[in-house]
């Protein structure tokens, strides 16, 4: 089949079946609205194409050249493209379902309101490329590239990350719910109001991570480093941090509600009006501490160091204090018991 009958074909409405294109230069073609199936495309050259509202299924574009090809709206199902170059192709609302990416060049191409489910995304390279809304559902990303780029409401679902590259990524409102990030360095990064809902955060390095209204709910943190890192507003509800180090970190009005904190370093933490309503900090240490106004209402703090932490205010109600060094009576607040005794009260049927 020729370039020309191919593009007569697409403008009649026909679906391409079977077609063999290997190696076919279709530089700057018009396909918009085709359908391909079983289409073999591999090696073609699509630079400048355009497949704009195009369907492919099951077809092989495996390095295929299409660069700057306008591929806005494309449905793609099982389809191939292992090293093609999309470098600065429109990627605009493309929906992808069980497709190979491997090894293929996303350098500057425009992926807003993507949305890739079950793909192989492994050591594919998106530097300088546009993320926005754009999802990442269950895909495999062994060593993909997210280097220097701004995830903006990015959602990276279920995906193993611990490979993954990440040197100056901005995250910005992304989620990354279910995720596995366990031992790899963040250290540093703008995690600013993203969420890390459920995910594997296990002897992760944040020193110094910008984390201020960031979700970690359900997460395990468990050893990870803190140090530094600015977590204002930050959300730990459930979450696992036993020894994990928030040595000298910013935790202002952070919420640490179920969390487990067991055997935590928070010496020198600011933790000033933070929530530890029921969290679990047996032998957790917060020497140096400011816990102003914080709240230990039904937490655990056996064992537990508070020595010359700053406690005006900190309200110890109905807490387990046993073995507790340097709790400060005078300042802090016991238990409140109009409170204790509403909490007690059971129906009477």
């Amino acid at each position: 089949m020729t370039r020309d009958e191919l593009i007569a074909r697409v403008r009649g409405g026909d679906i391409v079946n079977g077609a063999d294109l290997s190696g076919c230069d279709l530089s700057g073609a018009d396909l918009g609205g085709a359908i391909f199936e079983g289409v073999r495309l591999a090696g073609a050259k699509l630079a400048g194409a355009r497949l704009k509202e195009s369907t492919l299924h099951q077809c092989d574009l495996s390095g295929a050249d299409l660069s700057g090809a306008d591929l806005h709206h494309l449905v793609l199902s099982s389809c191939t493209l292992s090293g093609a170059r999309l470098v600065q192709a429109r990627c605009v609302l493309l929906q992808s379902t069980a497709s190979r990416f491997d090894d293929v060049d996303f350098s500057g191409a425009d992926l807003t309101i993507a949305a890739l489910v079950g793909a192989d995304l492994s050591r594919a390279r998106l530097r300088g490329a546009t993320l926005d809304r754009t999802a990442f559902i269950d895909c495999v990303t062994v060593e993909l590239d997210l280097s220097e780029l701004t995830l903006l409401a990015v959602s990276l679902m279920n995906s193993d990350l611990r490979t993954a590259r990440f040197e100056g990524t901005r995250f910005e409102r992304a989620v990354m719910l279910g995720s596995n990030l366990a031992g790899r360095s963040l250290r540093g990064l703008d995690l600013r109001t993203s969420q890390f809902i459920n995910c594997d955060l296990r002897g992760c390095d944040l020193r110094e991570a910008r984390m201020e209204r960031a979700g970690f709910r359900g997460a395990n943190l468990s050893r990870a480093r803190l140090e530094g890192a600015d977590a204002t507003g930050a959300l730990f509800a459930d979450a696992m941090l036993p020894e994990a180090s928030l040595r000298g970190g910013t935790f202002f009005q952070c919420v640490f509600m179920g969390a487990d904190l067991t055997a935590a370093d928070c010496t020198g933490a600011d933790l000033r009006q933070a929530m530890f309503s029921r969290a679990q900090c047996v032998g957790a240490r917060f020497e140096g501490a400011d816990l102003t106004y914080a709240d230990f209402s039904q937490a655990d703090l056996s064992a537990a160091d508070l020595s010359g932490a700053t406690q005006f205010r900190t309200r110890y109600h109905q807490t387990k204090l046993g073995g507790t060094l340097g709790r400060n009576a005078l300042t802090s607040l016991g238990d409140d018991e109009p409170l204790a005794e509403a909490e007690r009260w059971r129906p009477f049927y």
